[in-house]
């Protein structure tokens, strides 16, 4: 964790980290990263991902944490795992719209990692979430680009009117552009 008064300026929370990886054979052991933060009525909420390794395989789920004042966290475990579908899940991205939160979320095999696909989560507490959309394994908006992959979404709200939804094309040779999608609420 960083603060900024100004959003260019920025000095380092010394008690970093503020959220550690578990111990080890837990979901988290191996890292937690990719983190939400989001306001509540009392306090922060953290989706974020966390990184299990076992048998050489790195299994990737969704967790959150809660904090009263933004810098001390407490882990309140899983909330979206893949497993039992042989994907992982990453890439949490969050925009609450009329209390209810729409969690866009990167879903992805190892052994398949050429068809990446995004999927919608929807959820009233932040805590239990259910399938609301997916792409499927192409990508939607890619009748001009050179390869229909996509993941890892980045979605934010502009004013109370639009959504934006950025993502990375990933083209054949291997490199990277970003993509726009947007949705008017």
């Amino acid at each position: 964790m960083a603060y900024s008064e100004d959003g260019l300026h920025w000095r380092k929370h010394a008690g970093n980290p503020v959220l550690r990886r578990g111990d080890p054979g837990g979901p988290d052991a191996y890292l937690v990263c990719v983190p939400n933060v989001l306001p509540r009525e009392s306090g922060f909420a953290m989706i974020y991902c966390q990184v299990a390794r076992r048998e050489g395989r790195d299994i990737w789920t969704i967790a959150s944490a809660e904090s009263d004042d933004g810098v001390v966290w407490s882990k309140t475990g899983g909330v979206l795992s893949l497993e039992a579908e042989g994907r992982n899940v990453s890439s949490p991205t969050i925009v609450c719209l009329d209390g209810r939160y729409f969690m866009w979320v990167w879903v992805f095999d190892h052994q398949r990692m050429a068809e990446n696909h995004v999927r919608l989560y929807v959820s009233d507490d932040l805590r239990q979430w259910e399938p609301a959309w997916e792409t499927g394994w192409t990508n939607p908006w890619a009748q001009n680009e050179v390869s229909r992959q996509f993941f890892m979404p980045r979605v934010f709200r502009i004013a109370d009117t639009r959504l934006l939804l950025f993502y990375p094309i990933r083209y054949d040779r291997g490199f990277c552009d970003i993509g726009l999608a947007t949705a008017d609420l």
